[in-house]
């Protein structure tokens, strides 16, 4: 099982020998130490009641990558980045993409057989092509509409 500290750090529970707590100015800070020696912290505002729980990772299959596209310059960049695991959301209900690049994962995944899903309201592409051509397209209508706003 992993705690999720934030967008960019996850603790394998596994890993950890001891955890504190402490109250600190006007928040709380808790601090784990890991079997190789390190230490992880966070700080809060919140009580220590309200944090959250430790969440499972169900490691993925090899062939799955979140996806993000830059279309501000030139022709469209695509970023994949591989998904190591997938993880439940608050919910329990929907499986979230896990990636070692947390910052940059987005919903939208490239699937083995190379379809691409977006998990949040359930579109699916044919190919990762059709995807970008979707996404350049999504961000022309954006600036368009920015265009018509400022104008």
């Amino acid at each position: 099982m992993f705690y999720y500290i934030n967008d960019q750090l996850s603790i394998n529970l596994d890993q950890v020998v001891a955890m504190q707590t402490r109250r600190e100015g006007t928040g709380w800070r808790r601090e784990f130490r890991l079997t190789d020696g390190t230490r992880a912290e966070e700080f809060t505002a919140s009580h220590p009641d309200q944090w959250s729980m430790p969440r499972t990772m169900i490691a993925a299959q090899p062939g799955y990558f979140c996806l993000q596209v830059d279309v501000e310059e030139g022709s469209p960049l695509v970023d994949r980045e591989p998904v190591i695991g997938w993880s439940p959301d608050r919910s329990g209900l929907i499986l979230e993409p896990v990636c070692l690049d947390c910052e940059n994962a987005s919903r939208d995944v490239l699937r083995p057989d190379g379809r691409v899903v977006c998990l949040e309201g359930s579109r699916t592409w044919p190919s990762e092509a059709r995807w970008v051509e979707a996404k350049v397209a999504e961000e022309a209508a954006r600036r368009a509409r920015l265009k018509l706003v400022s104008g």
